[in-house]
């Protein structure tokens, strides 16, 4: 005989959420963003290739490896965590052991070998690189997917959610910030980069996960407000093949989603064509690699500053006008890369175009959390399932592909004009085609975004109408119970 169990809500649907459990949800992902930063703003490839000894192809063939392990490894767990949550109820086991799994990957990945030595390290095989990098990444989208999927079912109500996210961007910025302040710390001889900053890295990180992710299982509260068809049973093969086709299914003729990942991909892109050769453009082109990590410290500073101005505006303007303000915005500070010419431009130039970047990107990150948050509900109203780690997963895979899909473009893009990073002098056509990668060909992939945003069918009027639906669907499914 199959099994069944029925989830049930957990608290009451229409309680607000305190600051204190807003803040208990979000704190993890400040530790997230420590071990992050490295990653995200490609720093360890240079890392690896300065100290260890691993040329660039190895570096970029691990990168693309880690791409398609990542388009395997994102939909499983979305999955996963979907089956688990309609059984349990929660998604904390999952957002655990990312944490910890992520400290341990850190450790081995940030420190491989040869740290006694600040001038000399032995060599690392690239094959050991690969290995830890997708270890690394299998970890993150552990806690990713879960914890994302987890705040959208914290909240019935549209604003809420947007604080939520408005929180969750914020730790990630703050981890972003206080990992720049460490090379800056009176400890090292320079304020560069380097495998002693990473390891010390690593420790502070390591001390703070665990009573951060303790905290956030014990203080967020435990809540399923989605109504939803709860018969689990011990499917067979056949069975669970089925279940991953009516996932699938769900994705593909969603409307509101399709057009989500539409403009999440074309602005993506861009923006990781911009990232990919932006520390190329400051320190080899621009000789401003020593302002580096300062100019990314008030950067930082800006996108946390700016999470409260864009959370106060979602209460006031649609969430997709933000999502395309901020486009704008970041579209500005791309576009103005073309006028910063070397030894002329002041470090502060390139400082403010980061701090418009930084803005953009958090009414980004914010935004397209939120709106997906919507599109899950709309999906829940339509299948009567909740699949959100599923549409997370898919979020997620779209963030960490555009990315890296951008920057190869970009450097592609720069290299055939015959751009040499390691040259003192740059004629006009090189200038033109790192401006061609860096910032006109992203502009218009970016501007392409505001089309299928200004299509997004999900407005507050909308939303409001579904989230009304899937409550009635729960007290009538609780009442019936």
């Amino acid at each position: 005989m199959p099994s069944a169990q029925t989830v049930k809500p957990a608290s009451p649907k229409d309680t607000p959420l305190s600051l204190s459990q807003v803040v208990a949800y979000a704190l993890p992902t400040l530790a997230v963003a420590f071990l992050y930063s490295p990653i995200n703003m490609a720093i360890i490839n240079g890392v690896y290739a300065k100290y260890f000894g691993l040329s660039l192809t190895a570096i970029a063939s691990a990168l693309l490896i880690a791409r398609l392990f990542d388009a395997f490894s994102d939909p499983l767990v979305g999955y996963l965590s979907d089956r688990y949550y309609q059984r349990k109820g929660n998604r904390q086991l999952f957002v655990l052991a990312g944490g910890v799994l992520l400290v341990c990957c850190s450790y081995f990945l940030y420190i491989p070998v040869g740290l006694e030595s600040t001038e000399h390290y032995a060599a690392v095989s690239s094959l050991y690189f690969m290995v830890w990098l997708l270890l690394f990444h299998l970890a993150w989208t552990l806690f990713e997917i879960p914890h994302m999927a987890w705040g959208c079912e914290l909240s019935s109500n549209s604003k809420e959610q947007c604080t939520i996210f408005s929180m969750r961007t914020g730790g990630y910025y703050l981890g972003g910030l206080l990992f720049y302040v460490v090379p800056l710390l009176p400890i090292f001889p320079s304020h560069s980069i380097t495998p002693h900053t990473l390891a010390v890295s690593v420790v502070v990180a390591a001390v703070f996960t665990l009573p951060a992710f303790f905290y956030c299982i014990k203080m967020t509260p435990k809540r399923v407000f989605i109504a939803r068809n709860t018969h689990i049973e011990q499917t067979d093969a056949q069975e669970k093949r089925l279940q991953s086709l009516v996932i699938l299914k769900s994705i593909i003729t969603n409307k509101p989603l399709l057009l989500f990942l539409l403009a999440f991909v074309f602005g993506g892109v861009g923006i990781g064509m911009y990232v990919g050769l932006s520390y190329i453009f400051a320190d080899s082109f621009l000789g401003m690699g020593e302002r580096l990590p300062l100019i990314y410290l008030f950067s930082m500073a800006s996108g946390i500053l700016s999470v409260a101005v864009w959370h106060k505006l979602a209460c006031r303007v649609n969430k997709t006008l933000i999502w395309g303000a901020g486009v704008l915005i970041l579209m500005a500070g791309v576009l103005g890369t073309t006028r910063l010419v070397p030894g002329e431009s002041s470090w502060l130039s390139l400082l403010f175009l980061e701090v418009l970047f930084a803005t953009g990107s958090t009414a980004i990150a914010v935004f397209t959390a939120a709106i997906l948050a919507d599109i899950v509900d709309y999906a829940t109203l339509k299948s009567g399932q909740d699949y959100a780690g599923s549409y997370y997963a898919v979020y997620t895979l779209a963030l960490k592909s555009n990315i890296a899909i951008g920057a190869a473009i970009g450097l592609m893009v720069a290299g055939f004009s015959g751009f040499d990073a390691s040259a003192v002098s740059h004629d006009d056509a090189h200038i033109l085609g790192l401006h061609l990668a860096i910032a006109y060909i992203p502009a218009v992939s970016i501007a392409i975004s505001l089309i299928f945003i200004a299509l997004t069918p999900i407005g507050e009027r909308r939303q409001t109408i579904i989230r009304r639906r899937l409550n009635n669907n729960t007290l009538r499914k609780s009442i019936d119970g």
